[in-house]
C-alpha cells in the first residue's frame, strides 16, 4: 500500500500546496529560482482518487430506484389509499433532488446522477397518478413539474424532464391550460439560465400553438380535450410574449449582453403567435381587436431602448429595438385606428423622423412615409392620372402624403436618406395638380406628357446641384415611363399638333440629359 491511500483526495491537494508554498519560501530566501517542475510531489494519487467515486453513486441510484417500485406496488396493492402512495412518491423524488443538489456541490457526477434519478422517479407516477389511477387534479399535476424545475435551479436535467413531463400529460389528459401555464412559469424561470433557456422557450411556445390550434380547429374541440375559451387562449398567447419580452429586456438592456439570432427570431415569432392567435380566438373583431391594443405597448419601450437607453451597447442592439420599435408602431396604428387617421398619423410621423436627422430614424421615417402613401391610396391616383384613367378630386389623406413627402425631401435632398422621399413627393405633387386642373382630353394628354418630362427634368437638376447619381436614375426611370405612355396613348388620342408639342419637349429633354449627367456637380460646390 503506498503512501497516504488511505487519506481523503481533499488533504492530499493541500498537502500538495503547502509543499509548493514552502519552495517558493525557500527559493526566496536563498535569492534562487523557483521552478514548477521541482515544486511537483513525488507522490501521484490513484486514479480511484482523481474521478468522483462512481461506484457508490449508482449504487445510491438505484437503492432510489427501488424505493420507488416499492411505493409503487404499494399503490396498485392498495393496502395505503392511492392519494397517500402519489403524494409519498412525490415528496420522496423531491428529496432526491434535493439531495441532488447538495451532492453537486462535491461532485459533478453525484449531482446530475442523482437528478436522473429524481426525474426517472417523478415523471412515471405523476402519469399513473393523473393518467392511470386518477388520483391527481390536473391543476396540481402540473404545479409538479414547475416546482421540480424551480428546486432544480436550473439544472438542465432536471428542467428538461419537467418540460416533457408536461407536454405529455398536456397531451394525454386532454386538459391543456394547466400544462400551458406550466411550460409558461418553466420559461420564465429558465431566462435567468443561458443552457436551458432555449429549449425552455420551444417548450412553451409549443404548448401555446397546441392550445391555439385545438381551440380553433374548423371541426371544434375534440371529445377527448377539455374546451378553452377563447379569453384563455388569447392570455395564453400574450403571456408568451411577455415573457419573451421581459427575458430580452433583462439581458440586453439591464445586462447590456449582446442580442442572439435565436432571441430575435423567439420575439418576432412570439409576436406573431400572439396577434395571429389573437385574430384567430376574435375574428369578428376585425382590425379593431385586442391585438392592435397589446401591440402598441412594445413599441414606445422599444424605441426608447434603442435611442436612450444604452447608446453605447452593441449596434445589433440598436438597430434590433429600433426596428421593433418602427414596425410595432406602425402595425399598433393599422389595428386601431380608422383609415382616415392612418394618412396624417404617418405623414406626421414620417417628418418628424426625418426632421431628427438621425440615421435610423431617417429610415424609420421612410417606412412612415411609405405606410402613409399606401394608407392614402396615392399610389393608384398617380397611376391612373398619368395613364389616361378616369379622375377623381383627390383626397384630404392624399393631400396630407404629398405635403408630408415634400417636406420630407425638402429636410434630406442633400443627404443619403431622401431617396424614398424623392421617389414619391414629385409625382404625388404632379399627380395632385392633374387631378386639380381639369382640362380637355386632347389637352389633358399633352399635359401628362409635360408634367412627366417636368418631373425627369426636375430630378436630373436635382442629381447636378447635389452630385447624387441615385437622381439620374429616377430621371431616366420617368423618360422610360413616359416612353411607354407617349407610345401606348399619345400617338393613338392625341391631336397631331399636341403630339407635335410632346415630342417636342420629349427629344429636348433627351439631349439635354446627357449634358447633365456627364459630370454631376459636387455637394462641396455649391458653399
Amino acid at each position: 500500500m503506498t503512501p497516504h491511500e488511505d487519506e481523503n483526495p481533499e488533504l492530499t491537494v493541500l498537502r500538495e500546496e503547502i509543499h509548493r508554498l514552502a519552495l517558493r519560501v525557500d527559493a526566496l530566501e536563498h535569492h534562487t529560482v523557483y521552478h514548477a517542475e521541482a515544486a511537483a510531489p513525488a507522490y501521484v494519487g490513484t486514479p480511484e482518487f482523481a474521478m468522483p467515486d462512481a461506484i457508490p453513486v449508482l449504487g445510491k441510484a438505484v437503492l432510489a430506484l427501488a424505493g420507488a417500485y416499492v411505493l409503487r406496488a404499494l399503490a396498485e396493492a392498495s393496502p395505503v389509499p392511492s392519494p397517500i402512495v402519489v403524494a409519498l412518491a412525490i415528496l420522496y423524488a423531491i428529496g432526491w433532488l434535493a439531495s441532488a443538489q447538495w451532492s453537486a456541490r462535491r461532485s459533478a457526477l453525484g449531482g446530475a446522477t442523482y437528478s436522473l434519478t429524481a426525474a426517472l422517479i417523478l415523471s412515471p407516477m405523476l402519469w399513473e397518478g393523473t393518467a392511470r389511477f386518477h388520483v391527481l387534479p390536473s391543476l396540481v399535476t402540473a404545479a409538479v413539474p414547475v416546482v421540480f424545475a424551480a428546486i432544480g435551479s436550473g439544472a438542465a436535467i432536471t428542467t428538461i424532464s419537467s418540460i416533457l413531463t408536461a407536454l405529455a400529460l398536456m397531451i394525454g389528459t386532454g386538459d391543456l391550460v394547466p400544462f400551458a401555464l406550466a411550460l409558461l412559469a418553466i420559461a420564465a424561470m429558465a431566462q435567468t439560465h443561458g443552457r436551458i433557456r432555449v429549449p425552455a422557450m420551444v417548450a412553451a411556445a409549443l404548448g401555446v400553438c397546441v392550445v391555439v390550434f385545438i381551440v380553433t380547429r374548423p371541426a371544434g374541440v375534440p371529445e377527448d380535450y377539455r374546451p378553452v375559451g377563447p379569453a384563455m387562449s388569447m392570455a395564453l398567447c400574450w403571456l408568451l410574449f411577455t415573457i419573451s419580452a421581459a427575458g430580452i429586456g433583462w439581458r440586453a438592456v439591464w445586462r447590456r449582453g449582446l442580442l442572439t439570432v435565436f432571441e430575435i427570431v423567439q420575439a418576432v415569432v412570439s409576436f406573431l403567435l400572439a396577434a395571429g392567435g389573437s385574430l384567430q380566438d376574435h375574428p369578428g373583431t376585425g382590425r379593431s381587436g385586442a391585438s392592435g391594443h397589446f401591440a402598441r405597448w412594445p413599441a414606445l419601450p422599444a424605441i426608447f431602448t434603442a435611442f436612450m437607453s444604452f447608446p453605447q451597447s452593441p449596434r445589433r442592439n440598436h438597430h434590433v429595438f429600433a426596428a421593433w420599435g418602427a414596425v410595432l408602431g406602425i402595425l399598433a396604428c393599422w389595428l386601431i385606428l380608422s383609415d382616415w387617421w392612418l394618412t396624417p398619423i404617418w405623414s406626421a410621423a414620417a417628418v418628424v423622423a426625418t426632421v431628427t436627422r438621425r440615421r435610423t430614424l431617417a429610415i424609420h421615417g421612410e417606412l412612415f412615409l411609405l405606410a402613409a402613401g399606401i394608407a392614402s391610396g396615392m399610389p393608384q391616383a398617380s397611376m391612373n392620372a398619368f395613364a389616361g384613367v378616369s379622375l377623381h378630386s383627390p383626397t384630404s389623406a392624399m393631400w396630407f402624403f404629398t405635403l408630408a413627402a415634400t417636406a420630407c425631401y425638402a429636410l434630406s435632398y442633400r443627404t443619403q436618406l431622401g431617396i424614398v422621399s424623392a421617389l414619391v413627393a414629385a409625382p404625388s405633387l404632379a399627380a395632385l395638380v392633374i387631378m386639380v386642373v381639369r382640362l380637355p382630353l386632347a389637352l389633358l394628354l399633352t399635359a401628362r406628357t409635360l408634367i412627366i418630362c417636368a418631373l425627369a427634368l426636375g430630378y436630373a437638376l436635382t442629381g447636378f446641384r447635389t452630385g447624387r447619381r441615385e437622381m439620374f436614375w429616377i430621371a431616366y426611370a420617368a423618360i422610360a415611363l413616359g416612353s411607354v405612355k407617349l407610345l401606348g396613348v399619345d400617338f393613338r388620342q392625341s391631336h397631331p399638333a399636341a403630339l407635335a408639342v410632346s415630342l417636342l419637349c420629349y427629344g429636348g429633354l433627351l439631349l439635354l440629359m446627357p449634358r447633365l449627367s456627364a459630370r454631376p456637380k459636387s455637394p462641396h460646390e455649391n458653399n
